[in-house]
């Protein structure tokens, strides 16, 4: 069971690193520094059928770092680890430092999975009940993470472990542990900065405001406005949050004045189809869950992402990469159209009627 254990350890690192060849060149998220705890179930097979299987209490107390990229995430770390296995005629405590490693690949913004090296040191560490010396034990495994989209900077992570001893040679140990992280990033304000305007125009708080019709409005929202997603994010900033309530009130108290809002999200050519599908798809998202919110009625409205295959320049410095990172918002059956483009240009200023 060890030898096919560690097999399995070895193939998935294999596949690990053959992946990362491809999606390293994707831009970082940053560093965090983070800590929680682990608790769970330990068993331990010993080799002896004289002796009985043993299980038992499993904590683990940790702390490390992490590094986020925009496809996986790694994390590097220390503490105490402590369980308790009994059978019924004896009674084992272990108790030591630790030290571990993971990496685990980041399906969206919310899982991840990957493998973990840890290793235990110093103090009767062999998980048995005879003197078997102070040497380090290692263990390897597979590691789940979710993360909690409750926060827009910091991270809460729910990770559960399923890790195998690699180098106990009279027992097999298996440990299973479900916890919680808390993650605080070194700069709090590191992946607006990402976002940076980079355009030489004037901030102004409000989007491009296109008549594209007889009855179609659009307004796009871009790095060159201010209003605008942070990098591998589907949380609008702070300005887009306000600018967006309030155009949900204008849009709740003048609705014959439109029929439809289409919302689609798009990103610039760096990443995959596929994530950056999904990334396009939750900024869209976004902007109808806050316009809805706001007493937009959801029926007159459709959301949907487009990755980057409808990127506004080919180009691909900088400037042109905040320009493809965007959503725009049309408005069908419109009316009046020169006065509803006046009022997406005034809306962010008035709460009252933007006509007038």
């Amino acid at each position: 069971m060890k030898f096919l254990f560690t097999i399995l350890i070895i193939a998935l690192n294999i596949l690990f690193l053959q992946t990362l060849k491809a999606e390293s060149l994707q831009d970082p998220e940053g560093a965090y520094g983070f800590g929680g705890f682990d608790l769970g179930y330990a068993i331990s097979y010993e080799n002896d059928d004289e002796i009985d299987d043993r299980d038992g209490f499993q904590f683990n107390a940790l702390g490390g770092f992490a590094y986020y990229s925009k496809s996986f995430v790694f994390d590097l770390g220390a503490g105490w680890f402590y369980n308790q296995v009994s059978s019924d005629d004896v009674t084992i405590t272990t108790k030591s430092p630790m030290g571990f490693v993971a990496a685990r690949y980041r399906f969206n913004s919310d899982i991840s999975i990957g493998p973990k090296f840890l290793v235990i040191t110093n103090n009767d560490n062999s998980l048995s009940d005879e003197d078997e010396g102070k040497n380090s034990v290692g263990y390897g495994g597979i590691s789940f993470a979710y993360e909690f989209k409750k926060f827009k900077i910091n991270k809460l992570r729910l990770v559960a472990d399923v890790i195998h001893d690699l180098s106990l040679n009279d027992r097999d140990v298996i440990l299973s542990t479900i916890g919680l992280q808390y993650a605080i990033p070194f700069s709090d304000r590191h992946i607006q900065i990402k976002e940076k305007v980079v355009t030489k125009e004037k901030i102004v708080y409000r989007p491009y405001i296109k008549i594209i019709g007889k009855d179609r409005v659009r307004a796009t929202f871009d790095a060159g406005t201010g209003l605008y997603f942070a990098t591998d994010s589907d949380e609008a900033n702070f300005h887009m949050q306000v600018y967006l309530e309030r155009l949900g009130y204008f849009l709740s108290q003048y609705p014959k004045e439109y029929r439809r809002i289409l919302i689609s999200g798009h990103t610039d050519d760096r990443g995959s189809y596929d994530y950056n599908l999904d990334l396009s798809n939750r900024r869209a998202l976004t902007v109808q869950r806050i316009l809805r919110s706001h007493k937009v009625a959801p029926r007159r409205m459709s959301a949907k992402g487009y990755s980057w295959t409808r990127r506004a320049i080919k180009k691909t410095d900088p400037r042109s990469r905040a320009k493809n990172r965007r959503v725009e918002l049309e408005f069908t059956g419109v009316k009046r159209v020169n006065f509803f483009k006046k009022a997406l240009s005034l809306v962010n200023g008035y709460r009252a009627n933007p006509y007038k």
